[in-house]
């Protein structure tokens, strides 16, 4: 999930018509989570992947659905969800807009 925390399209990583300056990473395999962090964009220009890992990811998992609490304000967000092969269903988010 990629967070723009500034609502700037000009700093952070260019994705989704945002500018991602925090990323949370999930991976797991077989129904576990086995990583978890949020980044902060570290690049140089807003196309460079760039991350530094700043904090840990509190993570729940139920029955078909992934929770997760991160400690932040972002104005707009990006998930995309993924495996092996590549992203699967990448959706923009705005917080002012309806879901």
């Amino acid at each position: 999930m990629f967070l723009d925390i500034d609502n700037s399209t000009f700093s952070g990583y260019s994705i989704g018509g945002i500018g991602a300056d925090r990323l949370v990473e999930l991976r797991g395999k077989d129904g576990t989570v086995t990583q978890s962090a949020l980044l902060a964009f570290t690049g140089s220009f807003p196309g460079q992947w760039a991350w530094t890992p700043v904090a840990p990811v509190t993570v729940a998992l139920g029955y078909h659905a992934v929770e997760l609490s991160v400690l932040l304000n972002a104005s707009k967000l990006y998930v995309e969800s993924g495996d092996f092969w590549g992203p699967l269903i990448p959706r923009p988010w705005c917080a002012h807009s309806p879901r």
